[in-house]
């Protein structure tokens, strides 16, 4: 379990500073002092233009996009040079992820004009970002939309805005799979887990701890249920699930299990109104502001020379984007930075918060309303993403150089 997390903290790490790095380049590109709204409307356009160049016919929904959709299609057919070779070089690193996700056999095919498209579920369907395992990716389904256009044209609305968001999101997303299904094959090749029952072993619960196993001939005309595969040469696999020794099947059912309340809707409406209102409080009050700098000042080996929050803020923040071996063995070990831990983000932003529709509903001044959420999540990027990794980042290498 610990070489499950080390893996994955540090490939997910790895590509959150490529992300930083690609929209640090945005803001020089787009004229901006910070990743704002002009940087961010021309990573959106630049998700368009990617878009597009994968699916152009989807331009006859034009006519059905809004004044905001359209502006920034019209944006993304009018890139100037310097946001283009941007673009293209984004394509070019996609094809070059795609072609070695595609290797590793946790994506069917590697497109050439590729940019992640994920919509806000349904109602009364669930989906999320990330798996807590899996050794497949949603980067393999087929798609059903001819592009973001067609999408918008449907009434459906983008949960990750941004060229730059969503290679992110693909990118660990795919991240992810290979390395749990590297863990996978070591756990096997070491005979800590196995398809078959041995005494005492006890069932890894988790849907996506599976494998295939030969079951035989296919039989012409014969149907075959929907943990069967047939192959091209008319083999049968069966999908069976695995089993590991007492100690480690509890741990990792331990660390997989997903809430048992979650689906339930009350516990869901109390979940989402938890997260609203302890996100307004905690940032109103300053409360983390407050705690990472007590953290940073009064704990582990800061010591007085080192006390300056600013210089630590700095330091940290030049030592995650360097990512040296020492920043390295420090999230291998378990070091987070850039999580929001206290609260689920993605219940504040799906489909817009319960807050907003009650503001809204009382026809509290959208203008009003928008600047709120602005400054909000202004406030949760400097905080989560900046702020708390970088004094948390110095703290942990001045501890690690103390040793």
């Amino acid at each position: 379990l610990d070489t499950f997390y080390a893996e994955r903290n540090d490939k997910e790490t790895a590509v959150d500073i490529t992300t930083k790095a690609h929209q640090e380049e945005l803001k020089e590109i787009s004229g901006s002092k910070k990743f704002g709204l002009g940087a961010k409307k021309l990573d959106m356009a630049i998700q368009v233009y990617i878009d597009l160049r994968d699916s152009p016919d989807q331009m006859q929904y034009y006519d059905k996009l809004n004044a905001t959709q359209k502006e920034l299609v019209d944006k993304a057919r009018n890139l100037p040079p310097d946001a283009q070779a941007f673009a293209d070089n984004l394509i070019a690193e996609n094809k070059e992820f795609g072609d070695a996700a595609k290797d590793q056999e946790v994506i069917h095919n590697s497109k050439e004009n590729y940019s992640a498209r994920l919509w806000f579920a349904e109602p009364g369907q669930k989906r999320t970002l990330f798996k807590k395992f899996g050794t497949t990716t949603t980067r393999a389904k087929a798609r059903t939309l001819e592009g973001i256009m067609h999408g918008w044209a449907l009434g459906k609305t983008l949960r990750v805005t941004g060229a730059t968001t969503a290679q992110n999101v693909a990118h660990k997303q795919v991240t992810q799979a290979i390395v749990d299904k590297q863990v996978m094959k070591l756990a096997k090749d070491w005979g800590l887990i196995s398809s078959q029952q041995l005494p005492g072993w006890k069932r890894v619960e988790h849907p996506n701890f599976t494998t295939w196993k030969f079951a035989g001939k296919a039989e012409p005309g014969k149907a075959y249920g929907q943990n069967f595969f047939v192959t091209d040469g008319g083999v049968v696999l069966e999908r069976v699930g695995m089993y590991a020794e007492p100690v480690l099947a509890k741990k990792l059912n331990t660390a997989l299990a997903g809430s048992k309340l979650r689906g339930i809707p009350l516990v869901d409406w109390l979940s989402k109104w938890n997260a609203i209102i302890k996100q307004n409080i905690l940032m109103t009050s300053f409360f983390h502001h407050q705690a990472y700098l007590r953290s940073y000042m009064g704990g582990g080996k800061t010591g007085v020379k080192n006390l300056n929050p600013v210089t630590a803020y700095k330091k940290g923040g030049e030592a995650i984007t360097n990512y040296t071996p020492e920043v390295q063995q420090l999230v291998r070990g378990g070091l987070t930075i850039g999580r929001i831990q206290d609260w689920n983000e993605a219940d504040l932003k799906r489909e817009g918060t319960v807050f907003s529709r009650v503001a809204r509903y009382f026809k509290a001044g959208e203008k009003g309303l928008d600047a709120i959420n602005k400054i909000r999540e202004q406030q949760a990027d400097f905080l989560f993403k900046k702020m708390g990794p970088q004094l948390k980042m110095q703290a942990a290498l001045l501890e690690y150089r103390s040793q």
